[in-house]
């Protein structure tokens, strides 16, 4: 769900996520934040500005369908927004300090954490799970009450529950969608992503983090992972989990996991069915020119400005963005024909040129939302 990119090049800093269904996107610009929502009555652009540098944001829904802001950064506090709607449109050409918009409310503030807050993600609106710059990961239990009135829930989950912990700064925090499970009786499982910047990427079982379902591990010597995207199954049975990693060496990794192994651990349920190397136009000896800022996942009727790619017979693929590249690079993917897995289809690979290089990608209200650098 979160899509995160720096822009420090640039005077700022910027976190950018996403909700699943793509009707709302938040953006963390330093101290402010801002909140664009498209729905059937058009679209809608809110912010917040308290003054504190955020590094991290996370969008999701209450449990009355309001739409929520989670932000957390270097003031160690985690805040909670609520989305007042007053129809304030969106032009198509806004840039992020046009404002003029609304206002979101402040519902919910934690803090201050031991540590400086860097990656958050939400799940099902009642938790908030966030990493700080120690690669600790916690949990907030919350509890809504009337009026959106909203707590931490009391007795054991009073305070941050600890999850898991890494050993190094994190690079990335994800969470996916929840596991389709074989009777419907069986606990909601989710898998948790936490990598850090010793190339470390564990895949965790959640709630149940304790449970390590896998180190995800590619070739030798392993890549920081930048970024990840999920990539729905649509088959019949969906006995498949798709996932896409990007790395700081501008490697790109389709890995398809074995969702009738998620209970039959210690088994391996991940394994690779497809890899991309960075453009040969990037100058691969300046540090980290190839890195990975966004890999975002795409259907024909969603990535907007990049439909040309439908008239191909593609109808669904991957965007991947590269640091201080201009190319958007589109990685259609195929049906295999043996086990009906999901691959990357090389030969349909297409390139889209933009004024600037980007920072972030995201999906917004059923079209691609770039975020550049001018």
């Amino acid at each position: 769900m979160l899509v995160a990119g720096s822009g420090g090049a640039y005077g700022y800093t910027l976190s950018v996520a996403s909700m699943h269904d793509g009707c709302a996107v938040v953006l963390g610009i330093t101290t402010k934040i801002v909140l664009a929502i498209s729905s059937e009555a058009g679209e809608e652009v809110l912010c917040a500005n308290d003054g504190r540098l955020y590094a991290a944001v996370a969008v999701f829904r209450a449990p009355n369908g309001a739409i929520c802001v989670a932000a957390g950064g270097d003031g160690k506090r985690i805040n909670v927004y609520r989305a007042n709607t007053m129809k304030t449109s969106l032009a198509p050409d806004a840039r992020a300090n046009d404002f003029g918009a609304g206002e979101m409310k402040l519902l919910f503030s934690f803090g201050p954490h031991t540590k400086r807050i860097t990656h958050i993600a939400t799940c099902d609106g009642n938790s908030i799970l966030f990493a700080d710059k120690f690669g600790e990961v916690f949990r907030l239990v919350l509890v809504w009450g009337v009026n959106d009135s909203l707590t931490m829930a009391q007795g054991d989950a009073a305070a941050p529950i600890f999850l898991l912990q890494h050993f190094s700064v994190m690079s990335a925090l994800f969470l996916s969608a929840p596991i389709r499970q074989g009777t419907p009786d069986m606990k909601e499982t989710r898998r948790l992503f936490t990598c850090d910047k010793d190339c470390h990427v564990r895949v965790s079982c959640y709630p149940e983090t304790f449970r390590i379902e896998q180190f995800l591990w590619t070739e030798s010597p392993q890549s920081v992972v930048t970024s990840i995207a999920e990539v729905p199954d649509s088959s019949e049975k969906k006995g498949y989990s798709y996932f896409v990693t990007g790395s700081y060496e501008g490697k790109v990794h389709l890995w398809a996991a074995d969702n009738t192994l998620t209970n039959v651990l210690p088994t391996e349920p991940f394994t690779i069915v497809g890899s991309i190397c960075a453009p040969e136009q990037v100058d691969m000896d300046e540090e980290g020119a190839a890195a990975v800022v966004s890999v975002v996942y795409v259907t024909s009727s969603s990535h907007g400005g990049f439909d040309r790619h439908a008239a191909r017979d593609f109808l669904h693929g991957v965007l991947i963005a590269y640091a201080n590249a201009k190319d958007v690079v589109f990685v259609p993917l195929m049906e295999s024909v043996d086990d009906h897995r999901l691959l990357f289809a090389l030969e349909g690979i297409t390139r889209t040129r933009l004024d600037s290089p980007l920072l972030a990608m995201v999906g917004f209200g059923y079209q691609l939302r770039p975020c550049t650098g001018a």
